[in-house]
């Protein structure tokens, strides 16, 4: 077996930050950090829906590029 890959599959390991940003008044912004372990990529976002979005469509790339994906 591969460094990164279990046996049902690839191994993703990230760290994962959010946290609330202070806006003016009583709003305020949701932001956030990915980083991959296995690549050192670091994301930054302002917004959860982003966040989110970038997330879902991320993996979903990596499962429809692996062999025998769901």
């Amino acid at each position: 077996m591969k460094k990164g890959e279990v046996a049902s599959g690839r191994l993703h390991l990230f760290t994962m930050r959010l946290w609330k940003e202070a806006l003016d008044g009583d709003r305020f912004e949701w932001r956030g950090r990915i980083e991959f372990i296995e690549t050192g990529e670091v994301r930054y976002f302002r917004e959860d829906t982003a966040f989110f979005s970038w997330l879902l469509a991320h993996f979903s790339g990596i499962d429809a590029a692996e062999p025998g994906a769901h």
